[in-house]
C-alpha cells in the first residue's frame, strides 16, 4: 500500500479495496465499511479508494459526529448507517440508542438525506427502537444480531429479530441485519421474509432465496481451507505443500466424498447439482494446490490482474475463443510488463508503435521496456 495502516491489525493487508473488488466478482450486492473516529480498522484512503473501485453499492457505516458526517457528505456512498462507538470497545456492542438526543439523531439524517445518501440506523431489535427510527426519519434499520450470534439455538433470539423486521417492514422501513454471523449461523436470518433482499423478491412475484444446508455444508469445508490457507501465506512453496499434504488433503477427501453422497440425491437439473458437477468434473484442477506449492488455491490473484485494464472489467474474464485468448495474454504482457518497468503502457506502446517500422531491426532492443527512451528524449539524447 505504500503506507503504514494506524489500526488495530498493525499491518497494511487485507486491502479493503482489493477485498471488496475480490467481493463483488463472487457476486455480492453491495459492500458495507466502518470508519471508526479512531481508524482503529480502516483509513480515510481506503474509504476513497472504495468509493473509487466499486461497482455496487457502498454502506458506509459511522458515528453520529461532525466529522463524519462531512465525509460522508464529500464522498457521496449509497447508504449511511448510523452506529454507536466507545473507544473502549473492541467491536460495536449493541444498537444505537435512537431515544437519546433525538434531535441530534433528525438533523443528522435529514443532512445525509439532502446529500442525495439513503439513511439507515443500527439497533437492537427492540420495537421501541424500531418505531423511533421510523420518526426520526431513517430510510432503513439494520437490526444488531449479536445476541443472536452469542446464542444460535436460543429460539428467544432469533424470534425477537424476526418479530423487529416483521414490524420495520410494518412500518415502511428497509430492514437489514448483521453483526457477529457467520457461514455457520446466517442462514436463518438471510431466510427471512421481511429482510430487504427477500422482501423486495416477494413485491416483484419473484420466489424466495432458500438455502440449501448443503451448500452451507459446502461452504463451510472450503472456509477451512482457507483458514489452512491464511496461515501458511507468504511461505515457501515447500513448506506450504506439506502444510496442505498434512492438512488441507483430509479435508479435500471428506469434501469429495461428501459432495458426490449429496449429488446423487438431488435431481439432475437441480441448480445445486449443477454448480456440484461443475467443480467434481474439474476436480483436477480443483486439487492441483495439493501438488504444487506454488500454486493459490484460488484464482483471484490471477483475476484481479486481469482487472488491471478498467474497460472490460467483468467480460475479459472471458475472451470467448482460443485466438481471442492468445491475443488478450499477449497484450496483457505487454503492458503488465510496461508497469513492471516503471514505464506508463500506453505512452510506450503510442511511441513504439509510430517509430517500430523505421527503427533499424539490429537496435529492436532499444524498444523493450527496460531500455526505452521516449522519442523526444532520444532525439534531444542524439543532439547532445
Amino acid at each position: 500500500m505504500g503506507r503504514e495502516r494506524l489500526q488495530a491489525r498493525r499491518t497494511d493487508e487485507p486491502d479493503p479495496a482489493q477485498a471488496a473488488v475480490m467481493c463483488e466478482a463472487a457476486g455480492v450486492d453491495g459492500i458495507t465499511a466502518h470508519l471508526r473516529e479512531d481508524r482503529r480498522h480502516i483509513q480515510d484512503a481506503d474509504l476513497a479508494a472504495l468509493v473509487q473501485v466499486i461497482r455496487t453499492p457502498l454502506n458506509l457505516e459511522m458515528a453520529c459526529t461532525g466529522e463524519m458526517l462531512d465525509i460522508a457528505e464529500r464522498l457521496r456512498p449509497h447508504q449511511v448507517t448510523l452506529v454507536p462507538e466507545r473507544r473502549e470497545e473492541v467491536t460495536t456492542e449493541g444498537g444505537l440508542d435512537v431515544m437519546r438526543e433525538p434531535e441530534r439523531l433528525r438533523d443528522a439524517l435529514a443532512r445525509l438525506a439532502a446529500a442525495g445518501i439513503r439513511t439507515s440506523l443500527f439497533i437492537d431489535p427492540d420495537p421501541r427502537m424500531i418505531a423511533q427510527s421510523q420518526a426520526l426519519g431513517a430510510a432503513a434499520i439494520e437490526l444488531h444480531t449479536g445476541r443472536y450470534a452469542h446464542a444460535p439455538s436460543d429460539p428467544a433470539t432469533l424470534r425477537a429479530l424476526r418479530d423487529g423486521a416483521r414490524h420495520g417492514r410494518l412500518l415502511g422501513l428497509a430492514v437489514h441485519a448483521g453483526h457477529g454471523l457467520t457461514v455457520r449461523n446466517v442462514a436463518p436470518v438471510a431466510a427471512m421474509a421481511d429482510i430487504e433482499e427477500n422482501a423486495r423478491r416477494k413485491a416483484s412475484g419473484k420466489k424466495e432465496i432458500a438455502l440449501s444446508p448443503i451448500a452451507i455444508e459446502v461452504v463451510r469445508r472450503i472456509d477451512a481451507l482457507f483458514e489452512i490457507e491464511r496461515s501458511i501465506n507468504g511461505k515457501g512453496a515447500e513448506e506450504r505443500l506439506a502444510v496442505r499434504q498434512m492438512l488441507s488433503q483430509p479435508l479435500v477427501d471428506d469434501l469429495h466424498v461428501y459432495m458426490r453422497a449429496q449429488v446423487a440425491r438431488l435431481a439432475r437439473g437441480h441448480d445445486l447439482a449443477k454448480a456440484i458437477n461443475y467443480i467434481l468434473k474439474r476436480w483436477a484442477g480443483f486439487t492441483l494446490f495439493l501438488q504444487d506449492g506454488r500454486v493459490c488455491l484460488s484464482n483471484n490473484a490471477a483475476e484481479r490482474g486481469l482487472r488491471g485494464i478498467a474497460l472490460g472489467r467483468k467480460s475479459w474474464l472471458f475472451c470467448g475463443s482460443d485466438r481471442g485468448g492468445q491475443r488478450a495474454a499477449a497484450m496483457y504482457s505487454l503492458i503488465v510488463t510496461a508497469k513492471m518497468n516503471g514505464v506508463d503502457p500506453q505512452a510506450w506502446l503510442a511511441d513504439v508503435l509510430s517509430r517500430i517500422a523505421t527503427h533499424p531491426a539490429h537496435r529492436l532492443d532499444e524498444l523493450l521496456p527496460w531500455n526505452w527512451t521516449p522519442r523526444a528524449l532520444a532525439i534531444l539524447a542524439q543532439a547532445a
